[in-house]
């Protein structure tokens, strides 16, 4: 009997472990087929949130394509027109080329300053002191001593395009005040350099190269490292030619040879005619 029962009960186990194992075999499948199904799903969420995030930026840098065009056209339609003024050779506001005027309509992102303010403030006549409003005469009213009347904007940002639009509509005199104003109330703005800059060019613009170029050589003693380097040691050398010191034009376009020589098209261009005209050899 003994033997008997060993013999039945190894027939049992015999017969039992490959159902057990089979078992076992089935259910460790159906949880390799749940966590590949879960494995799968999460796959498909993250290639779902990657097709979202490519598409973000790929409109990001549409726009920002169509922002750098927009600025190239409005940087180019100013600069356009200030050389025809410093040449005489036309008045009044910037005429708007055709892409110009379309990229004017388009929404912009700071610091480019392209969509133009409905209006610019005027100086006031008269002066609110003590609740009382006062002549302005009585009041020495300068951009440096009053700054905030001569701008227009709640921010720095709002306060310089509204200046560069000045300069665009062709209204120096209030660009000029304007840009005054900007550099007293905003000394330490990443802006300062441009303004300083366009308020040189402004004032050459006017024909007042004396004060342009005291500007420019005051601008590139503080600001020679600024992304307008290159630009107001062109613009300097201009005017300096144009007042007759052609020795003091040419050190400044060799300088500017020395410090930036890999300048865009236009600087390039326009160092290359000053120094035909000012004879620099």
């Amino acid at each position: 009997m003994t033997r008997f029962g060993n013999r039945q009960t190894w027939l049992t186990l015999a017969i039992a472990a490959p159902l057990y194992m089979g078992a076992t075999t089935l259910a460790i499948a159906a949880d390799d087929q749940q966590f590949q199904s879960e494995v799968e799903i999460r796959l498909m969420e993250m290639e779902n949130r990657f097709r979202t995030v490519t598409g973000q930026y790929e409109e990001a840098m549409y726009r920002l394509t169509q922002m750098s065009r927009t600025l190239e056209n409005t940087l180019g339609d100013v600069e356009f027109r200030l050389q025809q003024l410093e040449q005489g050779k036309i008045s009044g506001p910037i005429p708007l080329t055709e892409g110009s005027q379309a990229a004017a309509d388009e929404p912009q992102a700071e610091p480019i300053p392209t969509t133009e303010p409905a209006s610019v403030q005027a100086l006031p006549a008269a002066l609110l002191v003590d609740g009382e409003v006062e002549p302005a005469a009585d009041v020495v009213v300068t951009p440096e001593t009053h700054p905030e009347q001569y701008l227009e904007g709640d921010t720095p940002e709002e306060q310089f395009r509204a200046a560069f639009f000045l300069v665009r509509r062709g209204e120096l005199d209030k660009a000029i005040q304007a840009y005054r104003a900007f550099i007293t109330l905003h000394p330490d703005h990443p802006y300062r350099a441009n303004a300083v800059y366009w308020l040189g060019r402004s004032h050459a613009a006017q024909g007042n190269y004396t004060e342009a170029a005291r500007i420019l050589i005051d601008a590139y003693d503080k600001h020679a490292d600024s992304d307008k380097g290159a630009e107001i040691l062109l613009h300097l050398g201009v005017s300096l030619e144009k007042l007759g010191q052609n020795e003091e034009a040419c050190s400044a376009f060799g300088e500017l040879d020395r410090r930036f020589p890999n300048v865009n098209s236009a600087v390039k261009e326009g160092k290359v005619d000053g120094q035909k005209k000012a004879g620099c050899t």
